[in-house]
C-alpha cells in the first residue's frame, strides 16, 4: 500500500493552527537541574502533566510550570518512559519502559513511586509508541510483537486485585486512550502507514464495539495518537502536525495544522479534557492547547525532547458525612483494639 503525505489531500479542509503568544523557551536544563526534589506536592486539578526525557513536569494550562518530578526506572538499566495517565485517585500512572516495561505509579501524596510489569509485554524501539489508559480500578497499556515469542495487543491490569490480562490479540496497537465516552479506543497498527486503524472496546467486559479503517476517510496516512471527546467524537495526532476531528463513525469533521513557529509540529500525544479542551505533545518539546473547533489555541516549550501529555483531574473533595463516617469507624477500630468493644455509632443530630 502505498503512502502520501498528510499535506497532500484535503486542502480546502485545513486552517492553520494559530499560535497566540509566544513559546516560553523554558531550558530543559532548568527542570533536569531541580530534578531531585523529592518533597513534590499534590497535583492540582486542571493543571496539565509532561513527560519529557524521564521528568514529570506540572504547568499550568497557560504554560506556568508547578513542580518537577523524577520518573524512576526500577530495573538495571534505564529505558525510556512513555506515554502518562492520572487515576480516580489522582496517582500518576507511566508507560515506563521499552523492552522490559514496568507501569509505575506515582502517589503524589505520599511522594513514593511503586511498580508492576507483566510477563511478554514490550514495546518496539519507537520514541513515539507506548500507551496508557485508566479506567476505574483498571490501568491499560499497548504491547507488541518485539522478539520471538513476544505477545501483542492490550494488557488489562487489574490494580485492586494485582492481575493483569491480555486482550485484543489480534491487533498490534501504537496508541490507546480511554475516550470521556467511558470507551477505550485503540489505534493501530505498527506497519507503514501505521496508526490507520481504530478499534473501540467497552473498558469494563473487553467486548470490541466497534472497528473503523480510517482510511476511508483520511486516505493511506499515519496517525500516532488517539482521544475521544464526551460525545464520541475522534481526534487522531500526526507525524506532520496535522489534528483530526471526526465523528464516532469516523467521518471527517476538520482537520488542522500545528505549528511552532517555523517548525512544523511532529505529534507525539493527544489527550482531551473534560471541558472539550485537547493537549498535545511534539517530538520537539513542544505543548499546544486548543480547544474542540481548532479555535482558540495556545503553545509553550518545556525544551528540546519529545513530549507525552495528560491532565490532571479534579478528585471530589469527601462530604462532610463521608469524613464522619470515616471517623466513626476509625473509632470503633479503636475501640475494639483497645478492648472497650462498644459499637454504637454516635447520633448525629
Amino acid at each position: 500500500m502505498s503512502t502520501t503525505s498528510n499535506r497532500d489531500r484535503r486542502a480546502s479542509q485545513h486552517s492553520t493552527w494559530p499560535v497566540r503568544r509566544p513559546f516560553r523557551g523554558l531550558a530543559l536544563g532548568v527542570f533536569l537541574a531541580t530534578a531531585a526534589v523529592v518533597n513534590a506536592t499534590p497535583l492540582t486539578g486542571g493543571n496539565l502533566l509532561i513527560n519529557t526525557d524521564r521528568i514529570l513536569l506540572e504547568f499550568t494550562p497557560s504554560g506556568d510550570w508547578v513542580q518537577t518530578i523524577p520518573i524512576p526506572y526500577p530495573g538495571p538499566a534505564a529505558e525510556r518512559a512513555r506515554d502518562i495517565v492520572v487515576d480516580r485517585q489522582g496517582h500518576v500512572l507511566v508507560y515506563n519502559g521499552t523492552t522490559a516495561p514496568y507501569l509505575s505509579c506515582y502517589d503524589a501524596a505520599a511522594d513514593a513511586w511503586s511498580h508492576t510489569t507483566f510477563a511478554r509485554w514490550s514495546n518496539l524501539q519507537n520514541d513515539a509508541y507506548g500507551g496508557i489508559a485508566a479506567h476505574e480500578q483498571y490501568a491499560f497499556v499497548t504491547d507488541m510483537v518485539t522478539f520471538s515469542g513476544a505477545a501483542k495487543g492490550v494488557v488489562r491490569f487489574d490494580r485492586d486485585q494485582s492481575t493483569a490480562l491480555r486482550f485484543a490479540t489480534d491487533i498490534e496497537p501504537i496508541d490507546l486512550n480511554l475516550g470521556l465516552d467511558g470507551l477505550l479506543y485503540v489505534l493501530y497498527p505498527s506497519s507503514i502507514p501505521n496508526g490507520r486503524c481504530l478499534d473501540v472496546y467497552d473498558p469494563i467486559t473487553l467486548d470490541r464495539i466497534r472497528r473503523l479503517d480510517l482510511t476511508a476517510s483520511l486516505g493511506s496516512t499515519a496517525h500516532r495518537s488517539v482521544a475521544a471527546n464526551a460525545a464520541g467524537e475522534i481526534f487522531l495526532a500526526d507525524p506532520d502536525g496535522e489534528l483530526h476531528r471526526l465523528s464516532a463513525t469516523g467521518a471527517l469533521l476538520a482537520t488542522t495544522t500545528l505549528t511552532a513557529g517555523t517548525q512544523p509540529a511532529d505529534l507525539y500525544d493527544v489527550d482531551v479534557m473534560p471541558d472539550g479542551t485537547m493537549v498535545l505533545g511534539d517530538r520537539y518539546g513542544h505543548v499546544f492547547v486548543t480547544n474542540k473547533d481548532f479555535s482558540d489555541s495556545s503553545a509553550f516549550s518545556v525544551g528540546v525532547n519529545s513530549v507525552f501529555v495528560t491532565y490532571v483531574p479534579h478528585v471530589p473533595e469527601p462530604s462532610a458525612a463521608l469524613l464522619l463516617l470515616l471517623g466513626s469507624v476509625a473509632l470503633l477500630a479503636r475501640r475494639s483494639a483497645s478492648g472497650r468493644g462498644d459499637s454504637r455509632l454516635p447520633i448525629v443530630v
